[in-house]
């Protein structure tokens, strides 16, 4: 006996192919970054939450050493959120990350140090042979990890009772290096020490902090790749059009690079060519040069990274005198992120 196995009698298999193409077109939109999942975060929330977690990390640290009150270190670590939170795009998260962290690095010591002036000061302040001293003298202290606090005291002036409570102060736990305590008649000042170490220190700190500042300020030139919401423009000829007043020209693309500017975008490319202070915008013949370079038409594709639904609505009157005048038409989708390049010069 014969059994017919074909397709048409088994209808479930009709079914199972199906259900394998669609999975597969979803897979490859995703993969090919068309849209997101539901309840998928984009980059940039990727970013923010990465970078909040530090941020917690951090308040938490200043915390464990004391700092939950100190307005210096607490306004600081506010400002980090806060830079954090209105970062438009992935770079701009990363820049305010590295410059918060640095920053809150430097009020910390500072703050520790302070700390640490002044309870040297409050101890030396109730002991009665330093306040009795007449005259000028010096004490030096200073402390490696688990250890006791060191002192050197020519003239011994700082009696059992005083090195007991040095050693249980909170603010002479952690180890620090040498502090001079000057005494004149009674009186008692620790002055701030800037040793080669700090001022090595000092100097990476701001050395950091202008790198930071230089990133940015490449980023925004277009000489650095920039990450983050958007929107992708594509211009059209007029359908059927091959006149001069029915094909897109250089005027019309430079017309939108302004408007995009204009509503605030942190980036423009066109074509894949990213647009720069230096940048020339031109047709040749039937070719629209960038940087140079020629550019795919029809359509002429614009990408452009900031507020997606402000950008968009700042093409409106744009969209609609080009479609009106021209026949040319003008496409804009709105992106979660995209990635411009970085400018690359002539070779």
């Amino acid at each position: 006996m014969k059994y017919n196995t074909s397709r048409s009698e088994r209808p479930w298999l009709n079914v199972v192919v199906a259900v394998v193409l669609f999975l597969n077109i979803i897979v490859l939109g995703r993969v090919q970054g068309l849209y997101r999942l539901p309840g998928e975060q984009s980059e940039l929330s990727q970013a923010r939450n990465g970078a909040e977690l530090v941020a917690g990390h951090i308040t938490r640290l200043a915390e464990g050493q004391g700092f939950s009150s100190n307005a210096a270190v607490q306004e600081s670590i506010a400002r980090l959120h806060y830079d954090v939170k209105r970062a438009r795009t992935v770079d701009e998260v990363s820049q305010a990350l590295q410059k918060g962290l640095f920053e809150t690095q430097a009020v910390m010591a500072r703050e520790e140090e302070t700390m640490r002036r002044e309870a040297i000061v409050s101890v030396f302040s109730r002991s009665s042979v330093i306040l009795a001293r007449t005259g000028k003298a010096s004490v030096t202290l200073s402390r490696d990890e688990a250890k006791d606090i060191k002192i050197i005291d020519p003239l011994n002036l700082v009696d059992a009772a005083t090195v007991a409570e040095l050693s249980r102060n909170s603010a002479l736990q952690h180890a620090f290096p040498y502090v001079v305590v000057e005494i004149d008649n009674g009186q008692i000042r620790v002055p701030t020490q800037r040793t080669l170490t700090d001022r090595v220190s000092a100097q990476e700190q701001e050395l950091t902090a202008l790198r930071v500042e230089m990133q940015s300020i490449r980023s925004s030139a277009g000489f650095l790749s920039l990450t983050g919401p958007g929107v992708r423009i594509k211009l059209w000829d007029a359908f059927g059009g091959f006149t001069e007043d029915e094909i897109v020209h250089d005027s019309d693309v430079r017309d939108i690079i302004n408007e995009l500017n204009a509503a605030g975008a942190l980036g423009v490319a066109v074509g894949g060519e990213r647009i720069t202070a230096q940048t020339a915008v031109r047709c040749a013949g039937p070719i629209i040069l960038v940087n140079q370079r020629p550019v795919a038409v029809n359509p002429v594709v614009l990408e452009a990274v900031g507020d997606a639904n402000i950008l968009a609505s700042s093409l409106s009157l744009v969209r609609t005198t080009l479609l009106a005048t021209k026949g040319i038409k003008l496409e804009v989708e709105k992106l979660a992120y995209l990635t411009l390049p970085a400018y690359a010069p002539l070779r």
